[in-house]
C-alpha cells in the first residue's frame, strides 16, 4: 500500500530493527573492524565486498553498488515496495500498524493498483488464449522462429482486428470500464456510448515488473499499419521510462553474469532468450532514462548495448552515454552489420556470430569517438574542436582518473593537440560545465575536485545536524552541481526544517528513493575522514560558495576584455568589483578559486 504510515511509526519501526540483526537472517557477517562483511545477497562474488554498518544503520556493497538502510535491504531482497518492508520489520518487532479504512486515500490507491494487476492479468489470459486459437498470429510468429515455448514464457498474446472483442470480455466477466479504461484497455468513444479496445489487429507482448507482475502491454502489427508498435499508455501501475521488458526473467541471469545486453525491441529480446542468451531485455523502444539505468544498477555494474545498426540506432546509443557514465555503470556497444537489428541477426546468422559480436564489443566511449571523427574533418582546427566538445564534457563526469587520463592522451595524439591544453580544458569542464577553445587564463594549481568537496560536505552533513544546520545558513542547494547531492541536500533541508534530527537512514527514508539510498550508502563508506571537522566544513563550505565568485570573476573578465577591444570605457563599479574579486582569489591563495 503507498505510504500511509505515521512517520513517527516508520521511525520506530526501523529503530527496533538492528540492521546487522535483520541482515544476519539472510547473510552469514563477520565482524571486520567497527563493520561486518559478507557475501552480497544481490550478486554472485568469491570476496566478500557486502558491508554492514551497525553505527550508521546502512549496507554497501562494492561489487554490484546496492546500499541504504533495513527498509533497502528488505526492498531489494524479498522484491517488496516500501510500505510493504515497513510492514515486514513491523510484524518482526511486534510493532502494531494502522489498518486503512475505505475512505482513505492511500487505501483507494492501493485498492486500485490492485485491481489493474488483476484486470492486466485478466486481458493477458484473454489475449494468450486468443493467440492460441488464431492461426494467421500463430504463424506470423512461427514465421519469425518465435518457439511455442518462448511463447508461453512470455505469455505472448494477440489482439483481434474486431473493435470491442476485449471490451465486451472485460464487461461479461463483472470488469469495471472505467478501470480498464484509466489502466490503458480501452478508450472511450468519442462523441458517442461505450467503449473500443485499445490494441486491435496485433501481437500483444505483456511488459512485467520484477515482481512478475502485468503492468502493462507492448503491441506490434501484423501488416504495414503505423504505428508499427503501440504501447499501453503511462497509468497508476506503469511507467515506461522506469521499466524493461524482459527483466523478470533475466534478472537472476543479469546477476550470475554480471552483464545485462540492453536491446530495442520486444523480439529482439524473444529472440535472444530463445537462442540461450538470457541477460537480454528492452528498453521499451525508448532511449533509456535514469531510471532504468537505477534499475539495472542493482542486478549489474556493466551493459552491452545491441541497437539496430542505422541513424536512430547510433543516436539511441549517444543518448544513453552520459547517462551510464553519471550513474557509475561501464557500457559497451555492439556494432551489428549495415541494415540489421538483433532480432533479425540472430535468425540469419545464429547465438554462434551473436557471442562473437558481443566479445568484439567496444568501450562507450570509443564508440562515441569514432562517430565524432566521422562527423568532423579533423584536417582542420574546428573538426578537431568539433571531437573535444563532443567528447570533454562526457569525459569530466568519469570517475575513474586514470582511464579519463588515457583518454586525454589519445585525444591529443589523434588530433595532434598539446595534451595540457585538452587537461586544461578538461578542468574548465569540471569546474564550470563549459568549453572554451583557449587556454585558461589564470595559473593552474591542483584543487580538490568540485564533485569531491560535494561528496564530503554531504557526509558530514549526514553525520553531524550542526553541520547541517551550518550549511543551511551559508548554502542553498542548488548551490550543489551534482544532481545526487543536491536532492539529498534539499531531503536534509526540508528535515532540518520540521526540526527532525539528521542520521543517513533517517534521509534515506524521507527521499524515498533506492537509487538515492545507494548513492548516500556508497558515499558515507568511501568516504574521507577529517580530523578537524569544524575546520573542513568551513573550507568546504568556502570552495562551494566560491564557485558563483568564480563564475562571476570569469564574466567580469570576459566583458571587460570585450569592452577594452571595443575601445569602450569600463564601467567603475564592473571595474572595482572585477579588482576586488582579483584581490580576493590571490590573497586566499585560490587564484581562479583553486
Amino acid at each position: 500500500m503507498p505510504n500511509r504510515i505515521p512517520e513517527a511509526l516508520i521511525d520506530q519501526v526501523r529503530q527496533q530493527n538492528d540492521i546487522v540483526k535483520v541482515i544476519s537472517d539472510h547473510v552469514i557477517l563477520k565482524k571486520v573492524g567497527k563493520n561486518f562483511q559478507g557475501l552480497c545477497p544481490f550478486h554472485r562474488e568469491r570476496k566478500p565486498s557486502f558491508v554492514v554498518s551497525p553505527d550508521r544503520q546502512i549496507f554497501h556493497c562494492f561489487g554490484c553498488g546496492v546500499g541504504g538502510n533495513v527498509f533497502n535491504f528488505i526492498m531489494s531482497h524479498e522484491k517488496v515496495a516500501f510500505p510493504e518492508a515497513v510492514r515486514s520489520l513491523a510484524q518482526r518487532a511486534g510493532i502494531p500498524l494502522p489498518t486503512f479504512e475505505p475512505t482513505d486515500e492511500g487505501f483507494k490507491e492501493a485498492k486500485e493498483r490492485d485491481e489493474l494487476y488483476e484486470l492486466n492479468k485478466m486481458a493477458a489470459d484473454y489475449y494468450h488464449r486468443l493467440l492460441l486459437n488464431t492461426p494467421e498470429a500463430l504463424d506470423y510468429l512461427k514465421g519469425r522462429q518465435i518457439s511455442s515455448q518462448t511463447i508461453d514464457k512470455f505469455s505472448l498474446g494477440y489482439a483481434s482486428s474486431s473493435w470491442n472483442d476485449l471490451t465486451q470480455y472485460l464487461a461479461k466477466s463483472g470488469a469495471a470500464m472505467k478501470l480498464a479504461q484509466k489502466g490503458g484497455l480501452i478508450s472511450a468513444r468519442q462523441g458517442k456510448v461505450g467503449h473500443y479496445d485499445y490494441f486491435r489487429s496485433r501481437i500483444i507482448f505483456p511488459i512485467f515488473d520484477i515482481q512478475d507482475r502485468i503492468i502493462g502491454f507492448g503491441g506490434r502489427a501484423l501488416d504495414d499499419s503505423l504505428p508499427k508498435y503501440l504501447n499501453s499508455p503511462q497509468t497508476l501501475i506503469y511507467n515506461k521510462s522506469g521499466s524493461l521488458y524482459g527483466l523478470n526473467l533475466a534478472k537472476d541471469s543479469i546477476r550470475s553474469k554480471n552483464c545485462v545486453i540492453v536491446v530495442e525491441g520486444y523480439t529482439d529480446v524473444l529472440m535472444a532468450h530463445q537462442e540461450g542468451i538470457t541477460n537480454a531485455v528492452a528498453s521499451l523502444g525508448t532511449s533509456l532514462t535514469h531510471g532504468q539505468i537505477r534499475l539495472l544498477k542493482r542486478y549489474t555494474e556493466e551493459a552491452l548495448l545491441i541497437y539496430d545498426a542505422d541513424a536512430a540506432g547510433a543516436s539511441a546509443t549517444l543518448r544513453g552515454f552520459d547517462l551510464f557514465i553519471e550513474q557509475g555503470m561501464r557500457a559497451r556497444v555492439v556494432s551489428l552489420p549495415a541494415g540489421s537489428d538483433p532480432d533479425d541477426f540472430i535468425r540469419k546468422r545464429g547465438r554462434g556470430d551473436l557471442l562473437a559480436l558481443l566479445d568484439a564489443s567496444q568501450d562507450l566511449v570509443d564508440y562515441r569517438y569514432n562517430l565524432a571523427r566521422k562527423r568532423f574533418d579533423i584536417s582542420t582546427i574546428d573538426g578537431k574542436i568539433g571531437v573535444v566538445n563532443d567528447l570533454l564534457p562526457s569525459l569530466a563526469k568519469l570517475e575513474d582518473l586514470i582511464r579519463q587520463r588515457d583518454w586525454i592522451k589519445r585525444l591529443a595524439h589523434g588530433l595532434a593537440l598539446d595534451e595540457a591544453i585538452l587537461v586544461t580544458e578538461l578542468k574548465r569542464v569540471k569546474w564550470e560545465g563549459s568549453i572554451s577553445t583557449g587556454v585558461m587564463r589564470l595559473a593552474e594549481v591542483k584543487p580538490i575536485p568540485e564533485k569531491r568537496a560535494e561528496h564530503d560536505l554531504l557526509c558530514l552533513m549526514l553525520e553531524e545536524s550542526k553541520v547541517a544546520s551550518q550549511v543551511q545558513e551559508e548554502l542553498m542547494a542548488e548551490d550543489f552541481t551534482d544532481p545526487n547531492c543536491r536532492r539529498i541536500v534539499e531531503a536534509i533541508f526540508d528535515l532540518q526544517s520540521r526540526n527532525h534530527k539528521i542520521t543517513p537512514s533517517k534521509v534515506m527514508d524521507h527521499l524515498k528513493d533506492p537509487g538515492l539510498s545507494q548513492v548516500i550508502s556508497q558515499l558515507l563508506m568511501k568516504r574521507m575522514e577529517y580530523p578537524h571537522k569544524d575546520k573542513a566544513t568551513r573550507e568546504l563550505i568556502k570552495r562551494i560558495r566560491d564557485r558563483k565568485l568564480r563564475e562571476r570573476y570569469e564574466e567580469l573578465q570576459k566583458d571587460i576584455e570585450d569592452l577594452l577591444k571595443e575601445g569602450k570605457p569600463v564601467d567603475p563599479q564592473k571595474s572595482n568589483q572585477y579588482n576586488k574579486l582579483t584581490r580576493y582569489f590571490k590573497g586566499s591563495g585560490e587564484r581562479h578559486g583553486h
